[in-house]
């Protein structure tokens, strides 16, 4: 089948093309767009033509997610984000390499997306750390490397 081809091919029952994107950063997802502007995103059948969107389906069943701390490696400050699905009572921790807690908070969060900074002057040595963010029913983890 071409772009230009002068005979139409029946195609109702496949799918042309599909797009799957795989990130490592969840919240970088909704940068993707259509874009018009060189071509309209359109789909033709039967002579009828369509437009096309993108749909993000980011999350199937969110109810706890932890992001990637940026920069990592790090060594003035970096950024934790995270997300709750509900409003929520959540628990941070930092640890080190020993399983020392160093950082313990606990906090109410509202549903969303949310921050932490942390700055290199809270942590003793650079090395290697642990993140946890947890609620009741679940617990998730990251690294995060300091190199002051």
């Amino acid at each position: 089948m071409s772009w230009n081809a002068t005979e139409m091919t029946d195609v109702s029952d496949l799918a042309l093309i599909r797009l799957h994107f795989t990130g490592r950063v969840f919240e970088t997802l909704d940068q993707l767009e259509m874009s018009s502007l060189e071509t309209a995103a359109e789909l033709y059948v039967n002579y009828e033509t369509y437009g096309l969107q993108l749909e993000n389906s980011l999350f199937e069943n969110p109810s706890l997610t932890l992001v990637q701390n940026v920069p990592n490696p790090w060594n003035n400050t970096t950024e934790l984000k995270f997300f709750t699905d509900k409003d929520d009572q959540l628990s941070i921790n930092v640890f080190d390499v020993t399983g020392k807690r160093l950082i313990s908070q606990q906090d109410f969060y509202s549903a969303g997306w949310h921050s932490i900074t942390f700055d290199a002057i809270q942590f003793p040595a650079r090395g290697i750390y642990y993140i946890e963010l947890s609620n009741k029913e679940t617990t998730l983890r990251n690294k995060m490397i300091l190199v002051k």
